[in-house]
């Protein structure tokens, strides 16, 4: 009997992994997902059969299946980074007890646990992408039992049937984001219930799953200097000459690192791409001189990484401009460790990468592309 139910079940389970999407929202909105594990009961078995036998029997054998294949489907709404509410169905297996007792006879037993859950998730960012998370909730146990005795153990009053109940449940578990939709996670959870005798019991469920995310993601806003005011004209002076005009002060346009490339990566995102485009149509039919591209990161880490890792995406930047007209002779490209933040010291204090100081120096992670114009 069990066998065929965790067959069933992994079919299922199966099914939906290739009909549902399945991660962590980042930002606010709806997440579903699909976990798939080895749930371990603790239920108190020898318990169950003294107080289920009369006086006068004698144990000959007790046999017991504490662990079978367990998953869950859930889905949940992020409200925030660190918070989101859970709701979710799960399966928990089947867990066989077999007792052959004196004078002969046999007793045979199956329970299967399955449910429904809600929790509240409370989230905790460790890097861009990586997390732990604890939930609290209830679940809704439904527990099946089927037993049936023979010789002089058979009888008509075993607990045999469905029973509903509502108790607690807990769990901790880490995220690691693939990309901005999808994350896989790791967790452990406790299931709390009431065996078949109404005794207190818990099944474990260590599972790993994935979640897709249905939220869209926000685009970083794009800093764009403002085009300065035309010179005015010069005065004539009766004798000399009149002095020329001064060339245009550069236009600067700076582009956010984080919404351009993903964490220590220098390869353009599609939105990076797409603010490029618009740069770039700005400059059709513009008259320039030379376009400098510069790479910026923020003051934690090596140095020397850093300095990699801004000349590495300022080309990229420079190469994807000339994929779209700019001539190459035009543009430079350089990168620059931390050495000119935007931020300072006093409103980012500290020299540990927190969450909190990553976010605070998230202005120094920029791209710059200065224009100059020609006289």
């Amino acid at each position: 009997m069990k066998t065929t139910r965790s067959i069933g079940t992994a079919h299922i389970c199966l099914l939906a992994c290739l009909l549902s999407p399945v991660a962590l929202a980042a930002e606010p909105g709806i997440y579903a997902g699909i976990n798939l594990g080895r749930a371990s009961s603790k239920i108190d078995k020898t318990r169950i059969t003294d107080e289920l036998f009369k006086p006068g029997f004698t144990y000959t054998s007790r046999r017991s299946d504490t662990k079978d294949f367990g998953f869950k489907l859930y889905g949940g709404y992020q409200f925030t980074p660190y918070f989101a509410l859970e709701a979710g169905y799960f399966d928990l297996g089947s867990y066989n007890l077999d007792t052959a007792v004196l004078p002969s006879g046999l007793l045979l037993s199956d329970m299967a646990v399955r449910g429904i859950n809600f929790d509240a998730v409370v989230t905790l960012p460790i890097t861009d992408k990586m997390s732990v998370f604890g939930r609290a909730g209830m679940n809704k146990i439904d527990l099946d039992s089927d037993f049936y005795g023979t010789g002089y153990a058979a009888g008509t009053n075993y607990p045999t049937g469905s029973r509903r109940d509502t108790h607690e449940k807990f769990g901790v578990g880490m995220a690691y984001a693939i990309n901005d939709a999808v994350s896989v996670r790791v967790e452990a959870e406790r299931y709390n219930l009431e065996d078949v005798i109404r005794r207190d019991g818990n099944v474990n469920l260590y599972s790993v799953g994935l979640v897709y995310s249905f939220a869209k993601p926000k685009p970083m806003p794009v800093a764009v200097a403002p085009t300065p005011a035309p010179a005015p004209a010069p005065v004539r002076a009766p004798t000399p000459a009149p002095t020329p005009a001064p060339a245009p002060a550069p236009v600067v346009t700076t582009l956010s690192a984080d919404s351009f490339f993903a964490f220590d990566s220098d390869v353009l995102l599609p939105a990076g791409q797409r603010e490029l485009d618009t740069l770039a149509t700005s400059l059709s039919g513009t008259q320039y001189d030379v376009i400098t591209v510069t790479g910026h990161t923020d003051r934690l880490g090596r140095q020397a990484y850093n300095l990699a890792l801004s000349t590495r995406r300022a080309e990229a930047v420079k190469a994807y401009l000339i994929t779209r007209g700019i001539q190459a002779a035009k543009i430079t490209a350089r990168g620059i460790n931390g050495s000119n933040p935007v931020t300072t010291m006093a409103a980012c204090p500290g020299t540990v990468a927190t969450p909190a100081l990553i976010a605070c120096l998230q202005p120094d992670r920029r791209v710059e592309v200065e224009v100059t114009a020609r006289r």
